[in-house]
């Protein structure tokens, strides 16, 4: 299906079983298919090397 205006994806936040989000990493890879989640762990290592990042813009 192509995108267009009326089949745009709405991106929502929920929180969900650590056990699930396993499961859903596991059937990702086995099935060759990529992730349409992030977890919230993803979500502090990305703030982590952001904040890291804007460190070392600052002292540079």
């Amino acid at each position: 299906m192509r995108r267009s205006a009326e089949n745009k994806l709405i991106v929502v936040a929920v929180r969900i079983d650590p056990q699930i989000e396993q499961r859903l990493r596991l059937l990702a890879e086995t099935t060759g298919r990529k992730q349409s989640f992030f977890s919230a762990a993803d979500d502090r290592a990305r703030d982590r090397r952001h904040r890291r990042n804007l460190v070392a813009a600052r002292n540079a």
